[in-house]
C-alpha cells in the first residue's frame, strides 16, 4: 500500500515519501519487518526506524547492519553503537518531553526539566559531536508539548544558542523525506522567516 501511494496510486505522485518502524520495544523481532522496511527503501520511499528505546544491543546490530535514512531515540547506545552512529552520519531524532517521561528522567530530576535534559543519556554528546540532530515533540498532543517548547528545553539545558539551533534546524530540513523541489521551497520558507523574525525570538539560547 505505501509503495502504491509512492508511485502514485490513487491519484498523487509522493502521497506517501517515508515509513517508520515504532511500536511497543520490548515485543516482537525487528528482523522479520527487515524485508518490508528493504522494499520500501527500494521503492523510494525513506526509512526510519525507532531503536535503543530500550537497552538491546543485538536489536541495535540489525538496525546499524541496515543502515535506515534516520534513527528515531536511539537511547540505550554501547560505546560500539555510538561511535557506529557517529561515523555513519545516520541522522537521529531526539524528542526531549518524550524521553524525559518514559526514561523517568522529570522524576529524578524533581520536575526540574533543565536539570533532566542535562541527564539525557545521548544528546549532550549527539551535540558535542556536531552529529545531524532534529529535535521533535513524537506526539505533540500525547505528551502536550509544542516543537517551540521542546527547542527551548534543549537550548537552556544544553546552552544551545540561536545560530546553533538555526543550523541544526537547517540540517533537519536536508535531511527530510522530501523531494528536492519540495525540499527547496521548505528552505526558502524557512530563510524567509528567519529574515522576517519569525523563526525563533533572537539571538540568545
Amino acid at each position: 500500500t505505501a509503495l502504491a501511494a509512492a508511485r502514485g496510486g490513487g491519484g498523487g505522485e509522493g502521497v506517501v515519501v517515508g515509513v517508520d518502524l515504532s511500536g511497543n520495544p520490548t515485543k516482537g523481532d525487528v528482523r522479520a519487518l527487515l524485508p518490508a522496511l528493504r522494499r520500501a527503501r527500494e521503492g523510494g520511499l525513506g526509512v526510519t526506524i525507532h531503536c535503543a528505546e530500550v537497552e538491546n544491543h543485538a536489536e541495535m546490530d540489525d538496525v546499524l547492519s541496515f543502515a535506515p535514512d534516520r534513527l528515531g531515540h536511539a537511547l540505550f547506545l554501547g560505546e560500539e553503537h555510538s561511535e557506529r552512529i557517529l561515523s555513519s552520519g545516520i541522522p537521529v531524532e531526539i524528542c526531549p518531553t518524550s524521553n524525559g517521561i518514559t526514561l523517568e528522567l522529570f522524576s529524578s530530576a524533581g520536575g526540574c526539566r533543565t536539570t533532566a535534559l542535562r541527564m539525557h543519556p545521548t544528546l549532550s554528546r549527539w551535540l558535542q559531536a556536531r552529529h545531524p540532530l532534529s529535535v521533535a515533540t513524537d506526539d505533540g498532543g500525547l505528551f502536550k508539548t509544542t516543537l517551540s517548547h521542546e527547542w527551548e528545553m534543549v537550548a537552556r539545558a544544553h546552552g544551545v544558542t540561536w545560530e546553533r539551533a538555526v543550523e541544526l534546524s537547517r540540517g533537519a530540513i536536508a535531511h527530510a523525506f522530501i523531494s528536492g523541489e519540495e525540499r527547496e521551497r521548505v528552505e526558502a520558507l524557512f530563510e524567509e522567516r528567519l529574515r522576517r523574525g519569525c523563526v525563533g525570538g533572537g539571538k540568545g539560547a
